[in-house]
This record gives structure tokens, C-alpha cells and sequence, in this order.
């Protein structure tokens, strides 16, 4: 967790409610940040407005000057913050459950006032802090490579597509177990007596239904196990079905940095 605090960036921007979304981007192009935290009049953090959210809703306004909107047909609410003390936990459930990017970072017991801030955390920050950390690995012994490196299980019936995701996988510098789908249920059993890891590809099966026999093993993991998918259908029906936190659905296509906690 000490080098996710590392990347913490401290130097925060502002902007109130009533700040029109051209201020916000003259602040965002003059700093080179991605984002910009919205405040009340008492200085609560009430919104965020992200590089994306000024792409996908811009266009939407009908408006004849778009720049004069103001903070608050942009951002979003409310803020999904990050907690010092178990920052690593609120992350993860940030990146599963919320598809969010940017993480405002909150001192223990902070409310939601600009005081209480400790900074704010990208999605870019955690994949340098993965990376720097990968880069550390690599240069020890291979004998403690090996000994380090975290196994991870995928399911996935489509021999192409496994390959393809074992492949992307590996960037994680995990062991990444792909078997073929006489072996699996064999594997399972095992990842989850040991609580590992596993990715399962829904999509690789014909239907949830023909799945239905490995999904009721995996879901007794109590290790954290990401069900993946295509299909925003699926993923809705999924989500509403798993009942432990660290239990996630996620649509393709995969971006690594969310799966950077796999390896801690």
C-alpha cells in the first residue's frame, strides 16, 4: 500500500458549483490535470469533473454556448472517495463496482471537506505504481521470482480467447493457470480451497446455463474471483447476483490497471 501513497498527488484543483465549464477546462489545459473537484459554498466536495466527462456530455447539452454551462451539468455525483487507512480495499471496490478512474483520497474520518482531502489517485498513478513495483521484481533472482509470483485461474472455454487473455494476463506478472475445459472443474476446486485468484469468461460458454456447474464453485471462493463479459445485459444480471465484496463483474475490453490489486 506505501507505494500507492507514494503516487498520491497532493496539488488538487478546484473550481465552485457555479464556475462555468470553461473555467474548469482553462484550469484543466493551464495545470495539465485530468480533473478538477467541484466545491459548494461551505467547501464540500460535492462533484468531480474528469477529461471524460467533458467528452461524453459536452455534446449533449443543446445548448448555443456550451462553455457557459456550469460545473454542475458536468460533473459527476456524488464522489466516490478513497479512505487513507484501508486505501488499497477502497480502490479495489472503486475499479470493480464503479468503473471509476480518479480517486479523491480522504484522511481517516474525513466527511467530504476540502480540508479533510489528502489528494487524489488515477488510474494512471496505480498502473506506475504496479509497474515500478514489476520493475523491482525483475531484477531479483529468478529462484525468487518464482517463489513470489501469484497464481491466478482462468476460465475460459474458446481455446483462442484464452490464449489471448492468458497472454494479456501475464503483464500482471502472475501465473496465469488456463486449463482445458475437462480440467477445469478440477482446478477450481483447487483455486478455491486456496482462496486464489480466478477470472472467469462468460462469454466463452454458450450460455450461463451450461456454466451453471462451475459458477456454483467458483462463487464458494472466498478469494477474489472477476466474472467477465461483453454483454452489458449479463454483466446487470451478474452483478445483482454476487454476494461477497470481493466477488466482481467487469465488461471487456480488460484494462490491466484495473486489475492491478490481483497482485498484492
Amino acid at each position: 500500500m506505501k507505494r500507492i501513497q507514494n503516487r498520491i498527488t497532493r496539488s488538487v484543483v478546484f473550481c465552485q458549483v457555479d464556475d462555468s465549464i470553461e473555467v474548469v477546462l482553462k484550469q484543466m489545459i493551464d495545470l495539465n490535470v485530468s480533473s478538477v473537484l467541484i466545491i459548494d459554498e461551505s467547501e464540500m466536495i460535492v462533484g468531480i469533473v474528469t477529461e471524460r466527462d467533458v467528452v461524453r456530455k459536452l455534446i449533449l447539452l443543446d445548448k448555443d454556448d456550451k462553455l457557459e454551462s456550469t460545473a454542475l451539468s458536468f460533473m459527476t455525483r456524488p464522489v466516490k472517495f478513497v479512505y487513507l487507512n484501508h486505501l488499497s480495499k477502497d480502490i479495489k471496490s472503486a475499479l470493480t463496482d464503479h468503473n471509476i478512474r480518479h480517486f479523491p483520497v480522504l484522511r481517516q474520518g474525513g466527511t467530504g471537506h476540502r480540508d479533510d482531502l489528502e489528494g487524489i489517485l488515477t488510474v494512471t498513478d496505480l498502473a506506475k505504481a504496479y509497474v515500478g513495483q514489476h520493475d523491482k521484481r525483475k531484477k531479483k533472482p529468478k529462484e525468487t521470482d518464482n517463489l513470489a509470483q501469484r497464481e491466478l485461474l482462468l476460465i475460459c472455454k474458446n481455446g483462442i480467447r484464452r490464449s489471448t487473455l492468458k497472454t494479456l494476463l501475464e503483464q500482471l506478472g502472475l501465473k496465469v493457470l488456463d486449463p482445458e475445459p475437462k480440467d477445469m472443474q478440477e482446478q477450481v476446486e483447487l483455486f478455491v480451497d486456496r482462496k486464489l485468484p480466478i477470472i472467469f469468461d462468460l462469454d466463452s460458454f454458450s450460455g450461463t446455463q451450461e456454466a451453471q456447474g462451475l459458477i456454483s464453485k467458483v462463487i464458494q471462493n472466498r478469494g477474489d474471483v472477476i466474472f467477465i463479459t461483453k454483454l452489458v445485459a449479463t454483466a446487470q444480471s451478474f452483478k445483482s447476483a454476487l454476494k461477497q465484496p470481493h466477488h466482481h463483474i467487469m465488461l471487456k475490453p480488460l484494462d490491466l490497471a484495473f486489475l492491478a490489486f490481483l497482485t498484492t
